[in-house]
């Protein structure tokens, strides 16, 4: 009896996925005990710094705009902080973790002002791009 190429090539395939499928669905045979796990030695563990660090750039050239107003507020919050970016547009500030709006303002652009909940800090640095467009 002779097997055509095709009907080889189909047997060749589905032997592949059945033995695919009996790999996945293997049982576990060793579960690790929790109670038997020593706990760490945190003393040496670090914390996490957190912040963003932004960068603002013109919304059509993408160059970055030097000396922007960055002012941040947190949501819930009745304390304002203001920063100025470098003369590379450039800003990074460690800060709380939360929820906070932000707002850049420059002399020629028109003011960015963020959606409640846009800007919010994890332990870690987030970055975040805010491009401005110029005033008409």
């Amino acid at each position: 009896m002779k097997i055509s190429k095709k009907t080889f090539t189909l047997i060749i395939c589905m032997l592949c996925l059945l033995s695919m499928n009996a790999q996945i669905a293997k049982p576990v045979h060793k579960q690790v005990d929790l109670n038997k796990i020593k706990p760490n030695n945190r003393s040496n563990l670090k914390i996490k710094k957190s912040g963003i660090t932004f960068f603002i750039r013109n919304v059509k050239t993408r160059e970055k705009i030097p000396n922007a107003r960055i002012i941040m507020e947190k949501i819930g919050g009745k304390k304002r902080i203001e920063f100025v970016t470098d003369k590379y547009g450039i800003l990074k500030k460690e800060l709380t973790l939360g929820k906070y709006y932000v707002y850049v303002l420059k002399d020629g652009y028109t003011p960015y002002i963020s959606h409640p909940g846009t800007f919010i800090v994890n332990p870690g640095f987030k970055v975040a791009n805010i491009d401005l467009d110029k005033e008409r």
